[in-house]
């Protein structure tokens, strides 16, 4: 399902209704996470590991991705949500994501909401209204901006955005994840800086990811 904030706006004013009713835009099946769930996996072993058991439910998590390897950790994300029978929405202004690479990395696209809107600060602004709405295990930001003019950065948004999104996390018990190509988010629970090099061992390349872990703490 793909939407765009003012498909999502229309929707609201259209049925005159509280922003609840934003969840019938949701894909039908809905997995509640344990309350007692402190964690999710991100869907991939070492990155579990290193974090302590995954994506903190209830909380922003920033992935700093600023030499490549985002696809491969954003699909890694998004195949672990299906495969728990969650609902996943991607906010993606710069429409990064390939639904081709996506299919062919094993990613479920029937259980993914797809909203692009124009610009950070209407991504911000689909963010919280979809938090609100609820319904959603896992909502990804996408503000990488690698080949993108600066005016268009993350750095667009606020300390009292990012603050009050990580509220709207806390109050609907969801994994938000951040993607960035650097550091932006204004305290986040969780911050992975990943450096991503291509390694070649004979004729066959490997990839090499390195992660570097921040927890708590403000960033202004």
């Amino acid at each position: 399902m793909v939407a765009t904030i003012s498909e999502l706006m229309a929707e609201l004013k259209r049925q005159k209704v509280a922003p609840e009713r934003l969840r019938d835009l949701r894909p039908a099946v809905e997995v509640e996470l344990e309350q007692s769930a402190a964690y999710v996996s991100s869907g991939l072993a070492d990155l579990d590991r290193i974090s302590g058991g995954g994506w903190p439910v209830g909380a922003l998590s920033e992935l700093v991705v600023s030499t490549g390897g985002g696809a491969a950790l954003l699909h890694a994300a998004l195949r672990a949500a299906a495969a728990r029978g969650e609902s996943i929405v991607l906010i993606d202004p710069f429409q990064g994501l390939d639904p081709l690479a996506a299919t062919a990395a094993g990613v479920s696209l029937d259980r993914l909401l797809w909203v692009r809107p124009a610009g950070t600060k209407s991504a911000a602004r689909a963010v919280e209204l979809l938090l609100r709405a609820g319904g959603f295990s896992l909502v990804v930001l996408d503000l990488q901006h690698l080949w993108k003019p600066p005016r268009r950065r993350a750095r667009d948004l606020s300390t009292s955005v990012w603050l009050r999104l990580g509220r709207r996390a806390r109050e609907s018990k969801t994994v938000v994840l951040v993607f960035v190509s650097s550091p932006q988010v204004t305290a986040p629970v969780l911050s992975i800086q990943i450096d991503y090099a291509l390694r070649w061992s004979g004729a066959i390349p490997r990839l090499k990811l390195r992660f570097v872990l921040r927890r708590g703490g403000r960033r202004d």
